[in-house]
């Protein structure tokens, strides 16, 4: 498993990707932007709790992923 701040990495770098694909994309693809910066204030917040704890828990790598994914989508729809 990759360590928290490696993931955190990944995720803003594939944040900044889909951000621009976004504003340069559909509407549909706004719209899911939108609905993923709610998620990513979410897994910003729990991380900043979670990151002095040895594990950072199965929620936060399943929010992880989940952003991780439709962050890959925004970027290869556009």
């Amino acid at each position: 498993m990759q360590s928290f701040d490696k993931i955190a990495a990944d995720l803003k770098q594939l944040r900044d990707e889909a951000r621009l694909k976004a504003h340069l994309g559909t509407m549909v693809l706004k719209d899911e932007w939108e609905t993923l910066e709610r998620k990513w204030e979410t897994f910003e917040a729990r991380a900043k709790l979670d990151r002095s704890a040895k594990d950072v828990g199965a929620a936060l790598d399943l929010l992880a992923q989940e952003l991780k994914t439709a962050y890959e989508r925004i970027a290869k729809a556009v």
